[in-house]
């Protein structure tokens, strides 16, 4: 058998580096991932080889990474699963999710550790679906600069977790616009038409719905907010400022509890006009507590049902 010669090491030498590349770029991940209307997800998903759904770019991105639309059209629905990640419409472009029957827009279901966030996506749901956002399992989602027609959010976390929806309009939901089971925020969020309620807060099962709203709108929905506890033992509290409710078919503001539960609401600085039966609804087992600097009037069975606590000014 031969000694290898100095020509032989080199050549292993290469050959052995070029295998190392290689296996490397197989692995990478993106800390960016771009798609496109003109993209393929055949593709790595790097600036200049756009992929073409969202689907394919979740699973070339790193764990806290972003995903990228760069250009209007349709990406398909999609899930995030046990994956910290930022998935957006770039300025300027509509990246639209559009639902069918039985489905969902975005699916979030995690561990309980992941941070997520969505913003300037455009949901169009129809069919038989009704929900456009549902997140479950994480320990925070932000839904930013969203709009969606024909569903809602759902957000289902636990105790410990955080949601914040900012700038996101809902338009003709077939049932609820915004439903929360979990702590969260809502900023400057709007609720249109909903077949169902424009904002509800429930008890969960792991977690009771803690939600503060500030600049809310729900007009021409059935509800327009209802804050309730099903399960004994449980607590849910919703506090809401400078908030416009109008036109609901029913109750502009409702609380309701079941016995061996609490449901607190807290309202000011807000104007709850022309819904359908009555203004602020207080019912069994609630506390519905005013600054009394409100605006309730002109709704059809009275202003107000039940009693009010006042809140007193610091």
């Amino acid at each position: 058998m031969r000694n290898p010669t100095e020509v032989d090491m080199k050549a292993r030498t290469v050959l052995f580096i070029l295998g190392a590349l290689v296996s490397t770029v197989a692995m990478a991940q993106n800390n960016r991932s771009f798609v496109s209307t003109t993209g393929s997800d055949v593709n790595n998903c790097t600036a200049g080889n756009e992929c073409r759904s969202f689907t394919r770019a979740m699973a070339v991105t790193n764990p806290g990474g972003q995903i990228l639309a760069i250009a209007s059209g349709g990406y398909g629905p999609f899930s995030i699963m046990n994956q910290s990640v930022t998935v957006a419409g770039a300025e300027g472009v509509t990246a639209a999710i559009t639902v069918t029957s039985g489905g969902l827009g975005v699916l979030v279901n995690g561990t309980g550790v992941e941070n997520i966030a969505l913003r300037n996506l455009d949901f169009f749901v129809g069919g038989t679906s009704n929900t456009a956002i549902y997140a479950g399992g994480f320990k925070s989602v932000a839904i930013e600069n969203c709009r969606l027609t024909g569903g809602g959010i759902e957000i289902v976390g636990d105790a410990a977790s955080a949601a914040m929806i900012s700038d996101t309009v809902v338009r003709d939901a077939a049932f609820n616009a915004f439903l929360l089971q979990s702590p969260g925020v809502l900023v400057r969020c709007h609720a249109l038409d909903a077949a169902g309620y424009g904002l509800s807060v429930y008890d969960g099962v792991q977690g009771d719905g803690q939600v503060s709203a500030v600049d809310f709108v729900a007009t021409g929905c059935t509800y327009g907010v209802v804050v309730g506890c099903t399960q004994s033992g449980h607590h849910v509290t919703t506090t809401l400022d400078r908030a416009l409710i109008s036109s609901s078919f029913t109750d502009g503001i409702d609380s309701y509890a079941v016995s061996g539960s609490t449901t607190n609401v807290r309202v000011s600085n807000s104007v709850v006009v022309d819904n359908g039966q009555y203004g602020f609804h207080q019912e069994t087992f609630s506390t519905f507590s005013s600054m009394h600097n409100n605006l309730v009037v002109g709704n059809g069975s009275a202003d107000v049902s039940g009693s009010l606590a006042p809140i007193t000014v610091y």
